[in-house]
């Protein structure tokens, strides 16, 4: 099987059944990218309030995900929106030092 990217790939040390390995968001179809962001907002929001990101390498990976131009500038809004509802849930966790630059946070908030 060749590699494929980790988008999505977010919750590794959280369950087995959330590594969420796929291609590219350009190459999903609309309804399983919508599926799989529900499924890692879901996913974050059940994470306890104390969990340190550090042990949790793939939330790393999820915050930058997030704020690209294929997820985050996406035709669909339901997609953004559960992007930015993802995004929300990574600040929750990563409190008071968000994994985003400023333009990224401002990306992220300008969806509202």
């Amino acid at each position: 099987m060749p590699p494929t990217s980790p988008i999505f790939a977010p919750l590794l040390h959280i369950s087995p059944s959330c590594y969420l390995r796929c291609p590219p968001p350009a190459l999903l179809c609309q309804n399983e990218l919508l599926r799989r962001l529900v499924n890692v907002t879901e996913a974050l929001s059940t994470l306890a309030e104390d969990v340190d990101p550090s042990t949790h390498p793939g939330l790393l990976s999820l915050s930058t995900s997030l704020v690209s131009p294929a997820i985050l500038s996406h035709r669909d809004k339901d997609i953004r929106l559960h992007a930015v509802l993802a995004a929300c849930e990574i600040f929750y966790l990563y409190a008071p030092e968000p994994p985003w630059e400023e333009g990224e946070i401002l990306q992220i908030f300008n969806q509202l």
